[in-house]
């Protein structure tokens, strides 16, 4: 298989941690292929290395030591503003507790992640039929607190694919949720993968894992066990790699400037109108701190002048 064909690779990936005077290898040189459409689920028990394998593909902290290439792209020597790119753009996140702002209805959740995206010729039509492919469509305007578990579940998938990343990184993403609704998320994330979209998924669930077409077992930072039990799906389109890094630097300012405004603007008036009283107690700290500090400065200039 050529590299091309694969959504990550990593090699001798080990991640080590200093406590004390004690080392933690939390990995221990671990290897992993995950060709384009397949659809893996990772395993082990506390302590096996799962979350800090998670940490790594999804480009959170960096290894120290080790190779990690997303499709053809060694991202273990990129610059943090770069890291900070190919998440916003090349990693979809699904998380166990879902993560929706609770002031944006649906349409603005699933639309946030853009506001990080550098990608100039956006659909502005592609939320909203996201939500429809979650089977929300007549929920657009609902707040998160309206919405079943389940329900916020789908959100917060539809989110994780609205930038067409390279993969989904799901942590836990039924954990908590009762039987029938497991089963419908587990349902959705079967027709995107069967449609080609790439899943990793990190899962203390037997069931769960047997949804996949490849199961993943780890401990003591090494993987034990690695089952294919299908082979991976015809995978859609590569994605752009230039659509996270390759527009001009004043353009993307100007869009990034602008599409802040509008959205995370809106949240942080959002968030003030709710919590008026932390907000007034902030404002008033912010304001004292900054008489305090005019205060002394005047008050060492005029020392300074006798």
């Amino acid at each position: 298989m050529s590299e091309s064909q694969f959504a990550l690779r990593v090699s001798k990936l080990c991640r080590v941690y200093k406590i004390g005077e004690q080392e933690v290898r939390a990995l221990d040189g671990v290897d992993l292929e995950v060709p384009a459409g397949d659809y893996v689920a990772v395993m082990g028990p506390s302590g096996s290395g799962k979350s800090t394998l998670l940490n790594q593909l999804g480009c959170l902290d960096r290894p120290s030591s080790g190779e990690y290439r997303l499709e053809d792209e060694d991202v273990t020597k990129l610059s943090d503003d770069a890291l900070s790119d190919i998440r916003g753009c090349r990693i979809g996140f699904v998380f166990q507790s879902y993560n929706l702002i609770p002031y944006l209805d649906v349409v603005e959740n699933v639309r946030m992640p853009r506001s990080y995206s550098r990608e100039v010729d956006q659909d502005p039509e592609a939320p909203a039929e996201l939500i429809k492919t979650v089977g929300l469509g007549d929920r657009e305007d609902h707040l998160p607190q309206q919405l079943s578990g389940g329900q916020q579940q789908r959100v917060g998938i539809a989110r994780a694919l609205v930038n067409d990343p390279v993969f989904i990184l799901a942590d836990e993403p039924t954990g908590n949720l009762d039987t029938r609704t497991t089963k419908e998320i587990l349902d959705l994330l079967d027709r995107l993968n069967s449609e080609g979209k790439t899943i990793i998924l990190v899962t203390h669930e037997h069931d769960v894992a047997a949804r996949a077409r490849r199961v993943v077992k780890m401990r003591d930072g090494r993987i034990e066990s690695d089952e294919r039990v299908r082979p991976p799906a015809e995978t859609w389109k590569p994605s752009d790699i230039t659509s996270c890094t390759g527009q001009p630097f004043g353009l993307f300012s100007l869009l990034r400037l602008r599409r802040a405004c509008r959205n995370l603007g809106k949240v942080a008036l959002l968030s003030m109108l709710t919590h008026p009283m932390r907000s007034s107690l902030t404002a008033l700290g912010v304001f004292i701190g900054v008489a305090s500090v005019v205060w002394l400065l005047a008050i060492g200039e005029g020392i300074a002048e006798r």
